[in-house]
């Protein structure tokens, strides 16, 4: 941009003079106009312009007023650059069916040369600049999981992106050309001087960074470039042909030595592929170009010492030229075209997305087993906005890690562009920068270097700059236009400086999947889509531009003594896998009350893929308190001394210093997990601003705290014809109540009710320890409504607030008593909004029902359950260990489940991250 300042007085007023100037440097003009009061001077020119230029007028009367024009001036400007940018970048028709064209080198014939070695043509006045020393801690590197930035801006347009038909590149021809290129190069005479001095250039440089190169040379080797392909054999369980040694001695060891096959399970090669994408255009000028040189003779040195050949080279700028693919080896004729072709000075444009889309289709095309990487070193500002995040999302579709590196003194504009980058003060930085990196332990290391350089060639130039603004003959022309500007600027960051653009937060449920927790179990499954979408809804609905990843984990935990004691799913942010793996959660198992909490919390901690995400929680979920003394006051517990694991360990690896994982625990009986409680809570007072966040999931009254027992009310047929099967009967009755034993139902009420053509009541309300263990038989006729009747009065007479699971079993036919509206108007009574539940399973007994299952199945629905058929005594048996099992009445409460556990979650993450 081009702002001139005039009285319009000039005998350049052709039309030609000004537009050639304009086209050719692609220069945005504005004028600003001061004129005297009652002069029209600007009228001329403004008509010989044509609309070429933005303009402002202002009287000499008015001069006060200079800056707020200018200032309105600049931004009229820069939206009309705006604005043609925007119009350049139209996605919708251009870039995204776009075949990227790429060029192959054109050789000049001229004599190579190193141009980031700029002190030769130094004059004395810049040699005496003093000079700054190398801050060699000077890197940073993007947070671990980062979103693709800007990439919802283009969301819209993404899939059809990505499922285009035409191609994104042509690859193909271009490496055809290329094939050529280098055939002509190589029986070209009159260049080989210009060869052999490029030769030597090259592995000087590589001579003087040698010691780069084998740090480098070491973090590729640990971390970014293992080894993954096996090249010796050794014996093995499995295989595709015997392995004699192994063989002979199975024989010789009567097959108690069973390693017989050959496998490829020694030695080492590394089977990788990268590319390394280089930006050369004129904002690399300078010091990034520089160190770009560098950088790159650090990476190929280190790549050739690896052992590794299977990489390509790609220049962009306004164009995108491909230099090396995996076929070429890297030889002489490959440097001289890389010292040909690297110009900071030519290319006006950097079109970063295509230089990486090359990428892209290159190590497509490349057979690897191995990792893929690109690495694209430029300064991040680049012409492509709009494409860019595409290209990476593309790129993070087919398995490809795409790094970006800023390597220089200058500012860059990575973090705004790429999800992964180092930005490092100088190319003897990146070894320490990658490794932290891949090891994701990002380092937020000093960062002057954007403020000073080695060489800071414009200090003069701000000095003389700030000297003439802060010179008292120019306050009254400037003060008020830098006020303005300044404030705009403070705005800006109050205004978009605070919360982070991005957040990824990783949730590990702590679940108690003993007996006892079966209805949360159930719920749990039902609604852990719901909590992952409101944990989400809840965080965007107050922070709209947030990018936020949740990744989620199980550990499923039952008591020591239970097998098996842990079912663990690691860290996904795959919602199937997540309903998948608790759709196979049972709940069952946990004998007495305390469980083992800390050894579950334990479990939690040494999941293997924690990540190094913004947030971390464990969120525990149960109804027990943990083993020992310091945890629970239960006279019943068989570890009263505890398990070996203690709070004080536990919380010391909760609390590690950078570290640090929330405990979100959920209470379902207050009361009884109270100490266990105070004992978490203890371990927090010295350590400011954390604390045990504690999600009550229902008030501690007692009606509430009856809900979570449930009372079992068996209606049993014993007419006539169930004689010879009531002692299978008798067997699944108590298998019933040992399973409920074992899956801690000590707290259940249970009532027996027997009918035939009358009915009467065997026990009521009574707790497991009370049961009766054997049932009388009476004999008689099939009459289902007497039994309902019956129950409905046991049922009048219990004043507690548990869940109502009915059991009616039968094997005959109905003498025509119509139970159904019985069953109705007691389902009525006890399905009310205070929280308390009816459920009623039906039974279908033998081979002989009839007609009465059809009305057995009726009644099921009636009752909100379901029908079991069991045609003899042992399948009775596994319907009645069965519906002990999945007993899973849902009331209010449990339903309440996800709102209330995504909202304390959320809210947890908004206030303490965000």
């Amino acid at each position: 941009m081009v702002i001139i300042l005039t009285d319009g007085l000039t005998q350049e007023r052709d039309d030609g003079t000004y537009s050639s100037t304009i086209s050719k440097y692609d220069i945005k003009l504005g004028f600003m106009f001061i004129e005297d009061k009652d002069s029209n001077s600007s009228t001329m020119l403004l008509e010989a312009l044509k609309d070429q230029s933005k303009h402002s007028k202002i009287t000499s009367d008015n001069i006060s007023n200079l800056p707020l024009q200018m200032a309105q001036l600049m931004n009229a400007m820069l939206e009309n650059c705006l604005q043609d940018i925007q119009d350049k970048n139209d996605l919708s028709t251009t870039i995204i069916k776009q075949t990227i064209n790429i060029e192959i080198p054109i050789d000049s014939k001229s004599l190579p040369k190193l141009i980031y070695k700029q002190e030769q043509y130094q004059n004395n006045d810049e040699i005496k600049k003093p000079k700054i020393t190398k801050n060699v801690t000077s890197y940073t590197v993007s947070q671990p999981n980062s979103m693709i930035p800007k990439l919802i801006n283009v969301k819209h347009l993404l899939n059809q992106y990505l499922s285009r038909n035409n191609s994104y590149t042509n690859l193909s021809l271009a490496v055809r050309e290329l094939r050529k290129y280098y055939q002509e190069l190589s029986t070209t005479s009159d260049i080989q001087t210009h060869i052999t001095r490029a030769e030597e250039l090259w592995h000087t440089e590589e001579t003087r960074l040698s010691n780069s190169i084998n740090d480098l040379m070491s973090v590729f080797s640990d971390v970014v470039f293992p080894f993954n392909k096996f090249t010796h054999r050794r014996a093995a369980l499995r295989g595709s042909s015997l392995y004699l040694p192994g063989l002979i001695k199975a024989i010789t060891s009567e097959w108690s030595y069973k390693k017989i096959f050959s496998s490829k399970l020694a030695g080492g090669k590394r089977d990788h592929a990268l590319c390394l994408v280089l930006d050369i255009s004129v904002s690399m000028f300078g010091n990034m170009g520089e160190c770009l040189f560098e950088t790159l003779i650090i990476f190929i040195g280190a790549l050739k010492k690896l052992g590794l050949d299977n990489y390509s080279i790609v220049l962009f700028g306004k164009k995108v030229t491909i230099i090396k693919t995996h076929e070429q080896t890297f030889d002489i004729y490959v440097i001289y075209t890389l010292l040909q072709q690297i110009k900071f000075d030519q290319e006006n444009d950097s079109k970063d997305a295509f230089g990486s889309e090359v990428a892209i289709d290159l190590l497509t095309n490349c057979a690897t087993r191995g990792e893929r990487k690109i690495f694209i070193s430029t300064d991040g500002y680049g012409n492509c906005t709009d494409l860019l995040p595409m290209v990476q999302q593309r790129a993070e579709d087919l398995g490809i890690d795409l790094i970006a590196l800023g390597v220089g003194i200058d500012r860059t504009n990575l973090q705004s562009s790429y999800a992964r980058y180092i930005q490092c003060a100088g190319a003897y930085n990146v070894p320490k920068a990658l490794r932290s990196l891949c090891e994701n332990e990002p380092q937020f290391k000093s960062i002057d270097w954007l403020k000073q350089s080695e060489d800071f060639t414009t200090q003069t130039v701000t000095t003389e700059v700030e000297s003439i603004i802060n010179d008292p003959k120019h306050q009254k022309a400037f003060d008020e236009f830098i006020q303005k500007l300044n404030g705009e600027r403070e705005h800006f960051f109050t205004s978009t400086g605070s919360p982070p653009s991005n957040i990824v937060v990783d949730i590990c449920f702590c679940l108690d999947i003993t007996g006892s927790m079966s209805r949360w179990l159930s719920q749990t499954k039902i609604q852990m889509k719901a909590i992952i979408k409101e944990i989400k809804g809840q965080i965007n609905e107050n922070y709209s531009s947030l990018k936020l990843k949740l990744n989620f984990a199980i550990v499923g935990y039952r008591d020591i003594t239970d097998n098996p004691q842990y079912e663990t799913l690691n860290f996904t942010h795959n919602e199937d896998q997540i309903i998948r793996f608790l759709d196979k959660l049972q709940a069952k198992g946990g004998d007495d009350c305390p469980e083992d909490v800390l050894g579950a919390l334990d479990k939690c901690l040494t999941l293997p893929n924690w990540s190094g995400a913004n947030a971390r929680f464990i969120v525990l979920i149960t109804d027990a308190p943990g083993h020992g003394q310091d945890l629970n006051d239960d006279e019943n517990d068989r570890y009263k001394n505890g398990t070996g694991l203690t709070v004080d360990k536990i919380f010391k690896r909760l609390l590690e210093k950078d570290k640090e994982i929330d405990l979100m625990f959920c209470c379902i009986k207050p009361e009884y997990t109270k100490k266990m409680e105070d004992a978490f809570k203890k371990q927090y007072p010295a350590i400011e601003g954390r604390t045990l966040s504690v999600i009550e999931l229902f008030d501690k009254t007692k009606q509430q705290q009856s809900s979570n027992s449930f009372h079992f009310v068996f209606v049993l047929d014993e007419s006539g014809s169930m004689e010879g099967h009531w002692s299978s009967l008798q067997k699944a009755y108590l298998n019933f109540l040992n399973t409920r034993k074992n899956d801690q139902g000590g707290d259940d009420l249970f009532s027996v009710v027997q009918f035939d053509s009358s009915a009467r009541t065997i026990y009521e309300r009574c707790k497991l320890a009370q049961t009766h263990l054997s049932l009388p038989f009476k004999g008689g006729g099939t009459t289902y409504r007497t039994g309902l009747e019956e129950a409905g009065r046991v049922l009048r007479r219990d004043q507690s607030n548990s869940s109502i699971v009915m059991i009616f079993m039968s094997d005959g036919e109905d003498g025509n008593s119509q139970p159904l509206p019985k069953l109705t108007e007691i389902r009525g009574k006890y399905q009310n909004p205070r929280g308390r539940n009816f459920i009623c399973h039906t039974v279908s007994f033998g081979t002989s029902v009839g007609s009465g299952r059809e009305l057995l199945k009726n009644m099921a629905a009636t009752g909100n359950g379901q029908l079991f058929d069991a045609r003899d005594g042992i399948q009775l048996s596994q319907v009645f260990t069965q519906i002990a099992t999945e007993c899973n009445v849902t009331n209010t409460l449990v339903n309440r489940f996800a709102e209330i556990l995504s909202k304390d979650i959320s809210l947890k993450i908004m206030v303490d991250y965000l």
